[in-house]
């Protein structure tokens, strides 16, 4: 089996943004994961307040979830990254100056959020950018960094946090989203 293809839609500079937007994005969610329900249990004790946070996550996913769908149907989705990926990291910069368990709530809740409306918009834009005899290999980018975020998000996390702290990860997450909102942000036109 030849890696050319692959190569080949690397070389795509316009795909290669989206790419990088998905994995400074997705590694984003992996680290705040980790890092919030750790700060919680810290502040709180409880893991039912960890429990909570955790079901706030999902609770944007219920509220949200089918109306961003409709969005990012209806808009460019290039501005509907780029928008998202800033707001997200100026939400993130709310961590660093909110450290209490409403704050943590409140926060988390705007980010998973904004996240569903980012979702819906990412995979769809891949068309847009590559030829139809490539979307497969560039399905294949967005699966495989899809686990990869998973596993290097959660596996460094715990380190990151013993290292820098709770305000060092969210200083690397709005980095991160910074990262991701400059490479949407010249992008093509999404339709």
């Amino acid at each position: 089996m030849s890696l050319k293809p692959y190569f080949k839609v690397l070389q795509n500079h316009d795909f290669t943004k989206l790419w990088i937007s998905q994995i400074a994005s997705q590694l984003t969610n992996y680290l705040l994961s980790f890092v919030v329900l750790i700060r919680v249990f810290a502040l709180t004790g409880s893991s039912m307040a960890v429990g909570v946070i955790i079901s706030v996550f999902g609770l944007a996913t219920i509220f949200f979830g089918s109306l961003a769908g409709v969005y990012s149907d209806r808009f460019d989705r290039k501005w509907i990254l780029t928008v998202i990926n800033f707001a997200q990291a100026v939400t993130v910069a709310f961590f660093l100056f909110f450290d209490s368990y409403l704050a943590m709530v409140i926060i988390a809740f705007i980010y998973s959020a904004l996240n569903q409306f980012y979702l819906p918009a990412e995979a769809p834009s891949i068309p847009d950018l590559v030829p139809k005899s490539e979307i497969l290999i560039a399905n294949s980018y967005f699966a495989s960094t899809g686990s990869l975020s998973l596993i290097v998000g959660f596996a460094s996390a715990g380190p990151l946090y013993i290292f820098f702290g709770a305000s060092g990860v969210y200083i690397i997450a709005v980095a991160l989203l910074l990262i991701a909102g400059f490479a949407t942000l010249f992008l093509p036109p999404l339709s």
